[in-house]
Formats: C-alpha cells, structure tokens, sequence
C-alpha cells in the first residue's frame, strides 16, 4: 500500500499533469510522467524484493510476582535473498490496548536483528502479549508492506507477596456417622526435618535434646498430606470487594498461600464467584487462579460456605470479604465446630492520605464461639494485623459431643 510519501507523490504528479495541460507546459507534463514512473518502478520493486521476514520472542520470566521485572526479547531475521529496507516492529500487549514499537537498519539476506524491552509488572493478571506487526517498505519509502506475525504468548503476574505467618495449627470436629470426634491437624508420619518454632505450632512436637543445644525451640517437621485442611474463602462479590479494596485482599489470600506452602500446609482456595469453585491442586494452580480471578455481581457467598461445610473437620479458615451479613456470620459461627480457628478479615475504604495509617487492626474482637472478626483499611498493613491476629490466638477448650 501508499504511504504518506507516496500519497504525496501521486498527488503532487496529479496536479503537476493537470497544470501541465491547462498551461499547455511541456516540463510541467515530463515532471508529472517522472514521478508517476518513479510510483510505478517503486511497486514494482516492492513487489520483487518483498522480505521473507521471521520473528521470534522470548519472555524471561513467564511469571512473576507483581512488582518484579520481566524482559521480551524480539529477533527478526531475513530469509530471503534481497536486501531488506527500514524495518518497523510493533509488538502488541493486553490485547492490543498498548504496544512496543522498534525500528530496525536493513537486513542482509540470512542477517537477524534483535530488539528488547521490559514488561509492565505493577498489576497482577494474565496478559497476552502479540502479534507482531512487521512493516517495510521500498527504499524511496512510497510502499509499505505490512505483515502480521502470530507470535503469541501468555505473561501472568501474580499478585503481590507479603511475608506473613501461616495459619495457626488448629484442630476442629469431624463427623464420622453419626459420632462427632475431635480432629487434629493435618500432619504426616514421616520425619522430614528440624525447624524453629514458629508461633501456632503444636508443643507436643518440640524436639527437647537439639532445642537444649541450640537454646531455641526446635519442632519435629513430618511430610505433610497434600490434602490440607486448611482454607482460605475469597468473596469475589463486586458489592462486597471492588477496586483497591479487592486487591488487597487478593494480596492477603496469595500471602496465605504462599506461608502455607512454607509451612507444608497449602491451604485450599474456595471463591464466590460464578459457581463455588475450589482449587486444591497446589500452589501453582493457586496463584494462577488468584491472578486472573475478578470481582463479579453474581452472589454465590452461601454455595461457598456449602463447599466449606462439606470438608471434612479440623485446620484453620480465614474469611476475606468486605462486608457479610448477619446470616452469613451466623453460618460461619455454625462452622467454628468443625474448624478449629475462623478469622473474618473484612476489608474497608483506605483511610485516607492525611490520616495516619495503624500499625494494629482499628476494631479486634472475639465473638461468641471463638470466631475472629477483625475491620481492615485497605491502606493499612495486612502484614501486621495478620501478625497481631496469630499471635493473640489461643486454642480454645473443645467438648467432644455425639
């Protein structure tokens, strides 16, 4: 196709002919046939020396975490036998809605260009990244020959990692028949390895002989079972989290699932979006679903709370939301027979840039039953609420009823 130039060209000749004729000049005529042959030998060149041009990307990492830096790198190479000219690279991004653009010197035939450029990190999703838009042109510039190639690929950011404690162990009831026992947490048989002590962990298994020689509480780690029973819920209605809000409690289930992970207890992930939906196929399908996971208006809050009443007793449940009812806590309440420890972190507005941000959660109550139920801003530090929250937490006395 014409670019700019040859627009210009073509237009330029157009009227050069029309003046030519209406003045009855002669140069005015021979400029115009010039530069309508100049038109014509440019496609025809275009044509001839069109360049077999081939792409291909690099993306170092695939995944990161948000914040993290991430690198494409882009290599262009001439397969034909014709020098190529000026060559112009435009690399899409999230569907288009932004684009890197490079311009690349001629290639010699078998010659390979190479250009790089950095990602955008600070939101977590799943972005696509292509096609690629190749553009070259005959040497006068008055064609263009513009080629797609679909070079796609897949960059997730993961959303932001704060280091928080994992869930305190905690041991719940468990229906077997109709005898109602007292479950324990989820721990393996097999010896794996001595660690520190690590607030919420159970004293039963310090290892007494090495924590006298090293003077430090040293607890007895086993292979955990993958099926831990540890959950975390995530309400992904948009009237109850939106926006920065819903971010940061996004941010506040990954660290869960990552301190659980440190501690070989992986938490399962339940959501109230569309339909209840759990994930429990480890930590990597757990950050990728909490990194494309949206806000959505359909409220299926109570199928959620369904899946959890249907797991088996014992572990620790942390409820994100930004707002329940009180049939919803009055369901919660009802589960805190089978979960040994409920936290309900209830994310709110920010404070506000000229107030000062609490180092503490603003309202920290125990409601009947032992169910915690705490307010958050989402300007405040989920880290140190977190912090306050395990290490305030005392197991409490469970009767064992049939």
């Amino acid at each position: 196709m014409l670019t700019a130039r040859g627009w210009a060209l073509a237009i330029g000749a157009a009227l050069t002919y029309t003046a030519g004729r209406a003045l009855g000049s002669v140069e005015l005529a021979v400029v115009a046939a010039g530069a309508g042959a100049t038109i014509v030998a440019a496609w025809f060149v275009a044509r001839r020396r069109r360049p077999r041009l081939a792409v291909r990307r690099r993306v170092e990492p695939l995944r990161v975490h948000a914040g993290q830096p991430a690198r494409v790198d882009l290599e262009i190479s001439n397969h034909s036998r014709h020098r190529s000219s000026h060559v112009e690279l435009s690399d899409a991004f999230d569907g288009g809605a932004r684009s890197a653009r490079f311009v690349g010197p001629p290639l010699r035939p078998g010659e390979a260009g190479r250009a790089a450029y950095r990602l955008p990190s600070t939101q977590r999703g799943v972005f696509e990244i292509g096609p690629v838009t190749v553009e070259s042109s005959d040497p006068l510039g008055l064609f263009r020959h513009v080629r797609t190639a679909e070079v796609r690929s897949l960059f997730t950011v993961y959303p932001r990692i704060h280091d928080v404690l994992p869930m305190p162990i905690a041991a719940g009831r468990e229906r077997s028949g109709s005898i109602t026992v007292r479950s324990r947490a989820s721990v393996g048989e097999d010896f794996r390895t001595l660690r520190e002590y690590v607030v919420g962990d159970d004293l039963r298994r310090v290892h007494w002989p090495t924590s006298a020689r090293t003077e430090d509480l040293m607890i007895r780690e086993h292979e955990a079972p993958w099926d831990s029973k540890d959950a975390v819920l995530l309400d992904t209605r948009a009237d109850a989290l939106a926006g920065a809000v819903f971010e940061a409690a996004v941010e506040a289930a990954a660290s869960l699932v990552i301190a659980g992970s440190r501690a070989r207890r992986t938490p399962h992930l339940v959501f109230s979006s569309e339909a209840a939906h759990t994930v429990s196929d480890g930590i990597d399908t757990a950050l990728e679903r909490l990194a494309g996971i949206q806000a959505g208006p359909t409220d299926r809050f109570a199928l959620a709370l369904n899946d959890l009443e249907a797991r088996s007793g014992g572990g620790a449940l942390t409820v994100l939301t930004g707002a329940i009812s009180d049939a919803e806590l009055a369901r919660l309440l009802r589960l805190a027979g089978q979960f040994g420890f409920i936290a309900i972190v209830r994310f709110g507005p920010p404070i506000g840039d000229g107030a000062e941000t609490p180092a503490v959660p603003l309202a920290f109550a125990r409601p009947r039953k032992g169910v915690i139920l705490t307010d958050l801003p989402s300007d405040s530090p989920f880290p140190a609420l977190w912090t306050h929250l395990v290490q305030h937490w005392r197991p409490r006395a469970m009767a064992v009823r049939s």
